[in-house]
């Protein structure tokens, strides 16, 4: 796991702040090795080696590449960007119908009871937001870690209440909650999340199951709910006490990108402030138009036969 970390804009319950302290270079770091490698450059689209693994690749079998599982980045947050996430936040910004849900699993509470706050599709409902400077730098990422033609497939706002036991995220695999195309179809995707405050155990870090990406086959997934109509969430089995989980804290403004097939899952937010994350998911330019030609558009407002779905995915 690679990482760049430089400090940028925090937000936090006194609004958004522009840190005053000065930007920070790390060198890369392994989480898995903790070597150093010069070996990307996240703001130009030009080549980089990287390891077979990130573009799903399993020819090389070091204990090492098995465990990169995910990259970690600083793509310098563009000023104004965080302005339109707070509008989101405060409901400033008209969200319809369950694009604006409770991820936790919860369908009975209204949005300033939710403890996993989510939008689906902010740049779709923010037009504005669309191509903005913090977009451009991961799409580079994207496609150099997974070979170009990556186009943004869908974004998400994710926001853990503080002080709430029951904010985490269930375990599962992005890919699981997408469907599922013959061969030919590349279905590549690279999952960009930013933290948009300071991520740590305590409030809502990532885990990850390192090498879960090379798994073949999508794990089981069922619905955190009695049907995916009732709660959109998903969850998987992941026994703790045999796989080894590692946990991915990391400051604000920084990104981590993994695998859509990566196993993750986040811990509930016990602190005493919100937990904010943004995610941008690309994918090939190709997929995302057989997405859009069968009405799937990661809204949670699509018409979907779930039924359908799970059999047609091999989750029943």
């Amino acid at each position: 796991m690679i990482w760049l970390k430089t400090a940028a804009y925090s937000l936090s319950g006194q609004g958004i702040q522009p840190l005053t302290q000065s930007p920070s270079h790390d060198a890369p770091r392994c989480w898995c090795c903790q070597g150093t490698d010069n070996m990307l450059s996240c703001l130009t689209p030009k080549p980089v080696v990287l390891p077979a693994c990130v573009t799903g690749a399993a020819a090389v079998a070091t204990e090492n590449t098995k465990s990169n599982h995910v990259l970690l980045y600083n793509p310098h947050v563009p000023a104004a960007w965080p302005q339109v996430y707070a509008m989101f936040i405060r409901g400033e910004a008209h969200v319809p119908g369950k694009d604006l849900c409770d991820m936790s699993g919860a369908t009975d509470r209204s949005p300033d009871q939710f403890t996993v706050y989510n939008v689906m599709l902010p740049r779709i409902y923010h037009p504005a937001w669309q191509g903005n400077l913090l977009e451009q730098r991961c799409k580079a990422i994207a496609d150099q870690l997974r070979g170009g033609d990556m186009e943004v497939d869908f974004d998400q706002i994710f926001a853990k209440r503080a002080s709430c036991a029951d904010s985490a995220f269930l375990w599962h695999q992005d890919a699981a909650y997408w469907p599922p195309f013959p061969s030919h179809i590349d279905t590549a995707a690279a999952n960009c999340w930013l933290a948009v405050s300071d991520v740590t155990k305590q409030n809502g870090c990532l885990r990850y199951v390192p090498g879960s990406h090379l798994e073949q086959q999508l794990r089981r997934h069922r619905p955190v709910g009695k049907t995916r109509e009732e709660s959109h969430a998903l969850y998987t089995e992941v026994d703790e006490t045999i796989e080894h989980v590692v946990d991915v804290p990391v400051a604000r403004s920084d990104l981590i990108v993994h695998h859509e097939r990566a196993l993750h899952c986040s811990w509930p937010n016990l602190s005493q402030e919100w937990r904010h994350a943004y995610i941008l998911n690309f994918r090939k330019k190709a997929c995302i138009a057989e997405e859009r030609r069968l009405g799937f558009t990661h809204s949670h407002n699509d018409v979907v036969n779930w039924d359908v779905f799970s059999k047609w995915s091999g989750q029943q």
